[in-house]
């Protein structure tokens, strides 16, 4: 009888050791994350690498409720800055930064 123990036993973990190697590489808590993401690529613009800085995009929003959206503009740093209509449509004015109390507003981007 022990043999037959024995076999099932080896058949038992070799079922269930597959299984739990590969929960553990999708990140189970606690285990080493590192291998989760591919390599990074890349970026391309007429087959050949993307080297420019980006920035983030702009957006009107009224931000001190007077109904007139302002334009706010964020930078690669994390320094938010924002301009109001000046005159028409196309008017604005210089770029202010953007506080919190008396300080400028900052966002990690990093």
């Amino acid at each position: 009888m022990k043999p037959k123990l024995s076999v099932l036993i080896l058949v038992t973990s070799c079922c269930i050791a597959p299984q739990a190697a590969s929960e553990r590489s999708h990140g189970a808590p606690g285990e080493d994350e590192t291998n989760l993401f591919d390599p990074p690529e890349a970026l391309l613009t007429a087959d050949s690498p993307f080297t420019g800085q980006m920035y983030p995009s702009p957006v009107l929003q009224d931000i001190d409720g007077d109904g007139k959206a302002e334009l706010i503009v964020g930078d690669l740093p994390g320094r938010m800055r924002f301009a109001t209509r000046k005159g028409n449509d196309l008017q604005w004015s210089k770029l202010n930064p953007m506080k919190s109390g008396d300080e400028p507003l900052r966002l990690n981007n990093w």
